[in-house]
């Protein structure tokens, strides 16, 4: 051992000193010692409740005081070996707590030894790195917020194309059409079925009437879309500060 390494021993408390090795061979012959007594403590109990048994068959009185005199005597040292064990447990719990100790410290020793683990010690550069990481984040965020509001500014201001996704008149009148389709087929799925189906007169009658009762609503429906539209010139004549009418042919169903 160097010179150095003996003045460092002299100055380390007996804390220091101890090693790890030695804690755990005290822990391991505390251990054994506490088996052996309760070990002990097993016997006397099986001795005491087999004299109680001949105690209670002897009839003879001065073995039965004798008898007695001897649970008694058990029952003190099974009381003794009790109190050993609880104590010889307990120490071993502290020794636990020791040994626990020093791996904390050899553990944390290590870990804080580490390259990385230095850097955390300074403080100062610590909080400088942390201020600049956070002003990185932020700034890259504000991009991205930036970068939505100018997505929305410049979308908010779009408005639809009438010429390319309106209605003109031909859209118009399909649209009818399909509306009465639409009309007639809830119609038909809303109808309950009949138990027993028509002659064939009856039924060629039936289907003719309601080919004509859905051209009547075509018609009306068309009538009705022209009108629509013949207000809508109206109001852009009124507008535009002409006040023409356009007449059109009554459609009669």
């Amino acid at each position: 051992m160097g010179l150095i390494a003996k003045i460092r021993s002299l100055f380390k408390g007996k804390y220091d000193r101890i090693k790890r090795e030695e804690v755990v061979d005290a822990i391991v012959k505390l251990q054994s010692e506490e088996v052996q007594v309760e070990e002990r403590v097993r016997d006397a109990r099986a001795q005491i409740e087999a004299l109680m048994a001949q105690g209670r068959e002897e009839k003879d009185m001065q073995m039965r005081l004798f008898l007695a005199k001897k649970i008694n005597y058990l029952k003190e040292e099974q009381k003794q070996n009790m109190q050993r064990a609880t104590y010889l447990l307990y120490n071993v719990q502290l020794l636990n707590r020791l040994k626990s100790a020093i791996d904390d410290k050899q553990f944390f020793s290590n870990s804080m030894g580490a390259p990385l683990n230095s850097l955390l010690a300074d403080q100062r550069a610590l909080a400088q790195f942390l201020n600049k990481a956070l002003n990185t984040r932020v700034a890259a965020e504000n991009v991205l917020t930036e970068a939505d509001e100018t997505f929305n500014d410049v979308l908010s201001a779009y408005e639809e194309n009438e010429k390319i996704y309106g209605v003109n008149k031909s859209d118009d009148e399909l649209l009818a059409v399909f509306e009465t389709g639409d009309a007639l087929a809830a119609e038909g799925a809303a109808a309950p079925e009949k138990q027993s189906a028509p002659a064939a007169e009856d039924a060629a009658l039936h289907q003719c009437r309601q080919q004509l009762g859905s051209l009547q609503a075509l018609g009306q429906l068309v009538l009705q879309r022209r009108r629509q539209q013949q207000g809508r010139q109206r109001r852009r004549l009124v507008v535009q500060g002409q006040d023409h009418r356009v007449l059109s042919p009554q459609i009669r169903p």
